[in-house]
């Protein structure tokens, strides 16, 4: 049987208060008992705006508040440059992180207005880079040209590319996957018929993620494109939750 942990999942309510299945955790981890998914990543609508403290805050109170939460729940934690002094130093933010047992970074540089270039996040991803942190690179905000800059800025960079847009991005994923030994894809949005064998024949199946995109996409949906994919049962395992829980293993 396959336990799926998933990598790409948000909730929390936006400041329009527009309707959303998953307004707290609560519904999130019912969401997830519902079709079997066994851990999530997660991060909530306010890190992207009201801020980055005051979303991870509400995310971090609400899961110490949950019984068995932090067994499932690993929470991305929400950065900005420093430069500014509106945060700690990149060690303070990295010793934070891991006490609140989260595993990955969420950015949002055009919403929160600065740039992914080293002058602006270098010394971040430094500590990121040496002690294996990923960071989202979601196309549907960045772009993909935004996504290329940023790698060859920061070729080590441990990277988790989301939401690479439906019908197809092998185009424009799979250099990515050849030149970056540490970039990785998730699958909320991959959804071209044979396209996660067609990309383990090309790649491997160590660099592919389960994501889901919920709520906005059915949780289901991809973890049915993976039981069914014409792959090993190997490379099932690690698609689903394997090389996930590898990467988060600092």
């Amino acid at each position: 049987m396959l336990e799926f942990f998933d990598a790409n999942c948000t909730y929390g309510r936006n400041k329009t208060n527009e309707p959303t299945p998953f307004p707290t955790l609560k519904e999130v981890i019912e969401d997830m008992d519902r079709v079997g998914v066994a851990k999530t990543t997660l991060w909530h609508a306010q890190q992207l705006e009201s801020g980055w403290e005051i979303g991870t805050k509400i995310m971090l109170d609400e899961i110490n508040a949950t019984p068995g939460a932090k067994e499932r729940i690993s929470p991305s934690w929400c950065v900005v440059p420093t430069l500014t002094g509106e945060q700690e130093s990149p060690d303070k933010i990295l010793e934070n992180m891991l006490k609140a047992n989260a595993g990955t970074v969420r950015i949002f540089p055009e919403e929160h207005r600065w740039e992914l270039y080293p002058v602006a996040i270098g010394d971040l991803f430094d500590v990121f880079i040496q002690n294996h942190i990923p960071v989202y690179l979601p196309a549907n905000r960045l772009g993909w040209d935004r996504i290329y800059r940023t790698m060859m800025l920061f070729p080590d960079l441990y990277a988790i590319v989301s939401n690479c847009g439906l019908w197809g991005p092998d185009r424009r994923i799979r250099p990515l996957l050849k030149a970056y030994k540490n970039l990785y894809f998730e699958t909320s949005e991959y959804w071209a018929a044979g396209s996660i064998a067609d990309t383990v024949n090309a790649v491997g199946p160590e660099r592919i993620l389960y994501g889901s995109g919920a709520p906005r996409y059915e949780r289901g949906a991809m973890m049915l494109a993976i039981k069914h994919a014409d792959i090993s049962d190997d490379a099932k395992k690690l698609i689903a939750s394997g090389n996930l829980e590898r990467l988060l293993k600092h």
